[in-house]
C-alpha cells in the first residue's frame, strides 16, 4: 500500500507540473535570432495589439523587461549567468494572438510579460532563482498638502478602446526629457523613474487613479563618469550640470508626492541555467 501511495503521489506531482507548464501563457508565434549587425541602436516595443518587437537587445536586458527589473540596478538584482548573456544581442518578434477585448491595457502588458517569461524558458532554457532582500529604497508618499496630479481623460475600463499615444500605463522620457504619460498610475511613474534612480522606488501612496503627467528632466542621482580632458563637454553633459536643473525629489514634489529614503523588500534574481537558443 505504501508503494502505491508513493507512486500515486509522484504521478500527481508530475501531472500538476505539466498542467502548470501548459497553463503558462505563451505567444502564438515567436522568432528568436542573434543580432550580428554591430548596430548601436536598440529597440523594444510591447504593443497593445499583442505584438512584441525587440531589436539588438542583450538577453539580460530582455530578462529585466520580462521581470520588471530597472536598468539602473539590474547588476544588483540579476546575477550570475555566462558572459554572453550580457554581451550578445538578440532580436525577438512575437505575437500573442487574440487577447480578450475586455482586458485592460495594464492586464495586457502583464500577460505579455508572462508570455515573454515563457518564451525565455522555452527558447533559452532560462531558469531563475528568486528571493526578496531588504534593501534601501525610496518610498513614494503623498506630500503634506496632497497630490497635485491631473486626472487622465480616460478611466481604466476605457483604456483598451482609447486612442491614446502613448497608450495607458506607458511612460515616455527619462532623466533628460522628463516623465510623460497620458493615462498612468503612480506605480507606472515609480517604475519608469526607477531606471535612473540610485535605489529602487516603491509606490506607497495608496492612490489608484490614472493621471496625465508632463515633467522636466532632472539631474543624475549618481555621479557621471569624468569626461576626457581632451574632449569638450557634450551638450548632454552641460545640460546635466546646469545648476537650475531640478532633482527627482523636486520633480516628485511638484506632483504633490514625496520621495522618502527608507528600506523595503526588493525582488532579487539569480540565473541558475541558460542556453543559447536554436534560432527560428
Amino acid at each position: 500500500m505504501g508503494i502505491r501511495l508513493y507512486r500515486f503521489g509522484c504521478a500527481a506531482l508530475l501531472t500538476a507540473a505539466l498542467a502548470a507548464a501548459q497553463s503558462a501563457p505563451s505567444f502564438e508565434a515567436a522568432s528568436v535570432k542573434r543580432n550580428q549587425s554591430n548596430a548601436r541602436t536598440i529597440g523594444f516595443q510591447m504593443l497593445p495589439s499583442g505584438r512584441v518587437h525587440i531589436v539588438n537587445v542583450p538577453l539580460y536586458i530582455i530578462i529585466s523587461l520580462a521581470y520588471d527589473l530597472p536598468f539602473q540596478s539590474i547588476t544588483e538584482r540579476l546575477s550570475s549567468g555566462p558572459d554572453w548573456v550580457r554581451s550578445e544581442p538578440y532580436d525577438i518578434e512575437a505575437t500573442a494572438g487574440s487577447l480578450p477585448p475586455e482586458m485592460t491595457s495594464k492586464a495586457r502588458q502583464d500577460r505579455m510579460k508572462l508570455m515573454l517569461r515563457t518564451l525565455l524558458a522555452d527558447r533559452f532554457h532560462l531558469q531563475l532563482s528568486h528571493s526578496a532582500k531588504e534593501m534601501p529604497v525610496y518610498a513614494v508618499l503623498v506630500a503634506k498638502n496632497g497630490p497635485r496630479l491631473t486626472p487622465a481623460k480616460v478611466a481604466e475600463k476605457d483604456c483598451a478602446a482609447a486612442d491614446l499615444n502613448p497608450p495607458c500605463h506607458v511612460v515616455n522620457g527619462g532623466i533628460g526629457r522628463g516623465l510623460h504619460g497620458k493615462a498612468v498610475d503612480i506605480q507606472d511613474i515609480a517604475a519608469h523613474a526607477e531606471n535612473w534612480s540610485d535605489r529602487p522606488i516603491q509606490d506607497r501612496t495608496g492612490l489608484t487613479g490614472l493621471y496625465t503627467i508632463d515633467t522636466e528632466g532632472w539631474v543624475p542621482m549618481q555621479p557621471r563618469p569624468p569626461a576626457s580632458d581632451a574632449a569638450p563637454p557634450s551638450a548632454e553633459a552641460l545640460a546635466m550640470s546646469d545648476p537650475t536643473r531640478p532633482t527627482l525629489f523636486v520633480i516628485m514634489d511638484r506632483l504633490g508626492l514625496k520621495l522618502e529614503p527608507t528600506k523595503g523588500p526588493v525582488d532579487i534574481y539569480t540565473i541558475d541555467h541558460v542556453e543559447r537558443p536554436t534560432e527560428n
